[in-house]
This record gives structure tokens, C-alpha cells and sequence, in this order.
């Protein structure tokens, strides 16, 4: 028995920024199965708790006959960064707040 497990995110993206071009699922799928006699096609995809058209995306490769496993992100708030700046010439100080952004962690494996 054959199998394939694709890392969703990582090859959408990668064929994408680097390839300029997007997979047809549908065609891999069909490809690994007739092709290379895959059983079955996993594929894993790291979905944010708010993103609907990730889960949208994932609900249609279930329906073309990917083996989805979704992992639920969360986004935690990092903490932001402050400066402090000291004009010599005016004496004033200032302070300036910079936006650290978030980072993303994955939960438990959903199956």
C-alpha cells in the first residue's frame, strides 16, 4: 500500500511565491492515485480559529477525496516594544511604540 501526506500550507505556498504557479488539487490527487497508486492522499493543514476560507478550502478537499487533518492555530499578541528617544536639542523625550505583531502556535492534532 501507498500513501501520500502533503503539507498543505508549505506546497500551496512554495508553488505560489517561488514557482508562480497554483497546484490544481483536484489533478495531484487524481494523479497520486492513478498514477502512483497512492491508497490514499493525507493532507495537513494548519487552520486559524477565524479564518473562514481556510476552513472552506479544507471542506473542499475533503469533498475531492483528500484524507484532510486540520490543526487549529491561535494567535497570541506579542508583547509590544517602546523606545525611548532623548532630543539633546530640545530636551524633549519621546516615546515610541512598535507593534510586535502575532504569533501563531498550533493545538493538539485534530483527526
Amino acid at each position: 500500500m501507498k500513501y501520500a501526506f502533503i503539507d498543505f500550507q508549505n506546497t500551496d505556498n512554495t508553488t505560489k511565491q517561488l514557482l508562480g504557479f497554483a497546484i490544481d488539487w483536484k489533478k495531484l490527487r487524481n494523479f497520486l492515485k492513478n498514477n502512483w497508486k497512492c491508497e490514499k492522499v493525507f493532507l495537513y493543514i494548519g487552520v486559524d480559529d477565524k479564518d473562514l476560507e481556510m476552513a472552506k478550502i479544507s471542506e473542499e478537499l475533503k469533498n475531492s477525496g483528500f484524507i484532510v487533518r486540520d490543526k487549529t492555530l491561535f494567535s497570541y499578541k506579542n508583547k509590544d516594544k517602546e523606545i525611548n528617544i532623548f532630543c539633546p536639542k530640545c530636551g524633549n523625550k519621546f516615546i515610541e511604540k512598535f507593534d510586535m505583531g502575532y504569533n501563531k502556535k498550533p493545538t493538539a492534532m485534530l483527526t
